[in-house]
């Protein structure tokens, strides 16, 4: 199966603000998820069905909240839409202590590269707001990843430094599937963060 990446892999959180959110033991900062680079994923699975949330006309929504943000994506797929199977979706950072943290604006960026072309949105908002996108092209039955990176400026009693909050959604386009339950699916959906001093 021919799976479609949009974006960016991030490294998984630094210790420091896995501590000051009050994660479980976090990994070094050095450490990347496997398979990353600097540069993107090399030799890269696609995840296992179960791992990827199918919209359906029974379920054209997703929504997932965590620790660090919530996100929400919608395809309609009932009545009148495009065969082009447009998605929108949106994430908000949520946790207090990184909005209490941050200084200054984010910049989020999300890279996306299908088969007509590759496209990178860039959006500078205050940590907090919600950051509204879309995706406009799918195929159905095609496996596709979302993910998205906000880099701002963050104190820390006198520390200073940068965090970089990342997103990433497993999906995939199936109006005649009976798809997945939005509940059942939240292994479609991560987030990391990273803070460098």
């Amino acid at each position: 199966m021919h799976m479609q990446k949009f974006g960016r892999t991030a490294a998984i959180s630094g210790t420091a603000l896995a501590l000051a959110l009050g994660a479980a033991p976090a990994m070094s900062s050095a450490s990347v998820l496997p398979g990353a680079s600097e540069i993107g994923v090399v030799g890269h699975p696609a995840p296992e069905r179960e791992d990827r949330f199918t919209f359906t006309r029974r379920h054209e929504n997703y929504w997932h909240r965590d620790r660090i943000g919530q996100f929400s994506a919608r395809v309609d797929l009932d009545g009148e839409h495009s065969r082009r199977y447009p998605m929108r979706w949106s994430f908000q950072i949520t946790s207090e202590r990184l909005k209490d943290m941050a200084r200054g604006r984010a910049v989020c960026t999300t890279e996306r590269d299908d088969d007509h072309d590759r496209r990178e949105d860039r959006e500078v908002i205050r940590v907090g707001d919600t950051w509204r996108s879309d995706v406009a092209w799918h195929r159905i039955r095609r496996a596709y990843e979302l993910e998205g990176e906000c880099k701002f400026r963050v104190r820390d009693g006198g520390r200073r430094g940068e965090a970089r909050v990342s997103f990433e959604f497993r999906y995939e386009i199936d109006p005649g599937a009976h798809g997945s339950d939005p509940h059942e699916a939240s292994a479609a959906f991560e987030t990391d963060y990273e803070f460098d001093r």
